[in-house]
């Protein structure tokens, strides 16, 4: 009977070690990742100006992770993601089962070579190499999921952003309206989206494993000299967490400073390719250089900083968790035979030796998996502050501030802004111009045009001749009156900007419509070929040779920039819109092919709005808009000479 309570007394105090055991390995595991949310939430936070003025490009803030991290992981996760992960986690459970047999194998090995048993290591070696051929194959499969997973999280991501990035004229509103468009929004799409889903791989690959091998090894180590040595180990661990606790860095927020200085140091090299002809002929090297220079600059001393505080970091917390916990690890494997723990006193040389063997692999282990842990410190601060730029993309791309919102509440009684779409004309009804800022541009407009009426809109630079249309093709809200208009379909802008699609010829003339094909084709090409026609094309060159229908060249390069403004021409000619807007987009073609394009444009029985300085235009045009550019926003409306429409 006292056997019997004695035997229940020690199982009792086995399952109360066990219960403490786990206990510790549940605290221990909590403080190595406390760190990394204290860091997140207490370092990263007021870092941002949440007051953001008009104009501004919005603030990237960074607070909790896992907050942030649900939010971009709703974005990024599908089917196809789920399976990546399912097969990375059952690749990195078996390696960590592939290790404990690895260290079972070695000590039976290093038992036989002690008792001289050579067939038996000859065995055990045999064994070894097959097993571990297969290990290899799991550490291949481990790289090849997280390979997989960063690549599809990727697609899957990027795919989504240019879903909503083409949604609502968002690569427009995003970049040039409001208090919340985004600084070098191409940066967060092609760069940090990349390294989000690389990051988000690597963490999720580092963090299972290490914790699973915690629990895994843990078990192992108490069952060979009991829970003792598992709870040193921990007590050693949540002194090693409060050491490196005190010297962890900001990782979040210096990944997310990074990536803001990576973007601006991008940004001004495009800046100077999109400049580079300017910059040439003024001879501006040295002060462009200066800047390219000031941006890395800035890049250069931020790595450096965080190079110098990572130093001492790096000390601490590897001398602390390899060395220091090797010293541990030691005393506590030597402690169980000198206290003759479960017989072990009286053990053979040869057992003693499998027992250290064992003991030394799986200590290893559990020390890896605690390294790693810290380690994860550092991915999780990256992956935060990558997470948070990536989730405020979605937020504002799917989110937009309202423009103007003060503006048109303050008119929705006396004269609410009200559109009416599909018309058969245009009209602009006590209507009130705005830029995005609330500078009143024009004010109680009140024109109409028909199809087939030439304007011409004139005024000084900078006054807001273009805020007409971008109000009319809804690129800014409209604030106050009634506004008239046909369909997007009907309406064709042409800018002073040079713009260029890529493809071929056809695609060139056609955009943004697609070729057609088959039967219809043929009379398409006769069609393309009377546009370029009369838009001074036919026959053109580049490089001394005439391009087909189907040649696709660098056409922003090889084109002249009166070329580019006649193809211009040729895709408003193509598109037959009723109502043209010209921006400036004749600067680079001569006078005499100016005025053909111009009744070529009336013959078609187009309206036609002009932007333009020049006052010989004027003869192209029935109605004169002048903006005064005053604070009350003034204009004039004058009837010109009407010049005969010739019948071209």
């Amino acid at each position: 009977m006292g056997d019997l309570l004695l035997k229940a007394s020690s199982m009792e105090k086995k399952k109360l070690g066990y219960v403490a055991l786990g206990m510790l390995a549940t605290a221990s595991i909590s403080l190595s990742i406390k760190p990394k949310t204290s860091m997140l939430i207490g370092r990263m936070e007021g870092q941002a100006d949440k007051k953001n003025k008009r104009g501004r490009t919005k603030k990237i803030e960074v607070g909790s992770l896992v907050v942030v991290l649900r939010k971009v992981l709703k974005e990024a996760l599908g089917p196809r993601e789920w399976a990546n992960v399912t097969g990375l986690a059952l690749s990195l459970i078996s390696r960590s089962y592939i290790s404990v047999w690895i260290a079972n194998n070695m000590g039976q090995c290093i038992e036989h070579f002690c008792r001289k048993e050579w067939k038996q290591v000859a065995a055990t070696i045999k064994t070894f190499a097959g097993v571990t051929a297969i290990a290899a194959l799991i550490n291949a499969a481990l790289k090849y999921f997280t390979d997989v997973l960063a690549q599809n999280i990727r697609q899957r991501l990027t795919q989504r952003a240019h879903t909503l990035y083409m949604e609502r004229m968002n690569y427009y509103c995003s970049n040039h309206v409001g208090d919340d468009k985004f600084e070098n929004c191409d940066q967060l799409i092609c760069e940090d989206i990349k390294k989000f889903s690389i990051a988000f791989a690597e963490v999720y690959s580092q963090s299972l494993k290490p914790v699973f091998d915690f629990a895994l090894f843990s078990i192992m180590l108490a069952r060979m000299m009991g829970s003792e040595g598992p709870l040193g180990m921990y007590t050693w661990f949540y002194v090693a967490v409060a050491v490196s606790a005190r010297v962890v860095l900001p990782y979040g927020q210096l990944a997310a400073h990074e990536q803001l200085l990576e973007g601006r140091f991008r940004a001004r090299h495009v800046t100077l390719k999109q400049n580079a002809e300017m910059v040439a002929f003024m001879r501006g090297e040295k002060p462009e250089r200066n800047l390219l220079d000031q941006f890395f600059k800035q890049i250069r001393r931020h790595s450096n900083r965080v190079a110098s505080v990572k130093l001492l970091a790096d000390f601490v917390q590897g001398y602390v968790n390899k060395y220091l916990a090797s010293v541990v690890g030691l005393g506590l494997t030597i402690r169980p035979v000198m206290i003759n723990y479960q017989g072990m006193g009286a053990w053979t040389p040869a057992q003693i030796a499998k027992y250290y063997v064992q003991c030394r692999q799986i200590l290893e282990n559990l020390a890896n998996a605690v390294l790693a842990l810290f380690e994860l410190q550092k991915r999780i601060g990256a992956l935060s502050g990558l997470s948070a730029r990536v989730a405020t993309l979605f937020d504002g791309l799917r989110h937009r501030n309202p423009i103007l919102k003060q503006e048109i509440e303050a008119n929705r009684l006396a004269n609410p802004a009200r559109i009416e779409n599909d018309c058969e004309i245009l009209e602009f009804n006590h209507v009130d111009v705005y830029k995005p800022d609330g500078v009143l541009l024009l004010k109680d407009l009140c024109i109409k045009v028909e199809p087939g009426v030439r304007v011409i809109i004139t005024g000084d630079n900078g006054c807001g001749k273009s805020s007409l249309f971008r109000i009319m093709c809804g690129l800014w809200p409209l604030v106050a009156g009634n506004l008239r208009r046909p369909t997007q379909k009907k309406i064709y802008f042409l800018s002073q900007v040079n713009f260029v699609p890529v493809g071929s010829l056809r695609d060139v003339i056609t955009y943004p419509k697609e070729p057609r094909t088959g039967d219809d084709r043929t009379d398409e090409d006769d069609w393309l070929h009377q546009v370029l026609e009369w838009a001074h094309l036919k026959g053109f060159k580049c490089d001394g040779l005439a391009p087909s229908l189907d040649d696709v060249l660098d056409w922003n390069t090889v084109l002249s920039p009166g070329q580019k403004q006649r193809m211009a021409f040729a895709r408003l000619l193509y598109a037959r819109p009723t109502y043209a807007i010209l921006d400036e987009c004749t600067n680079g073609i001569s006078p005499e092919i100016e005025g053909d394009l111009y009744r070529r444009l009336s013959s078609q029985g187009m309206a036609i709005f002009s932007i333009s300085h020049k006052i010989e235009l004027k003869k192209h045009h029935d109605y004169e808009l002048h903006f005064h550019a005053d604070e009350t926003g003034g204009y004039t409306w004058t009837k010109l000479n009407r010049e005969p429409v010739a019948d071209i």
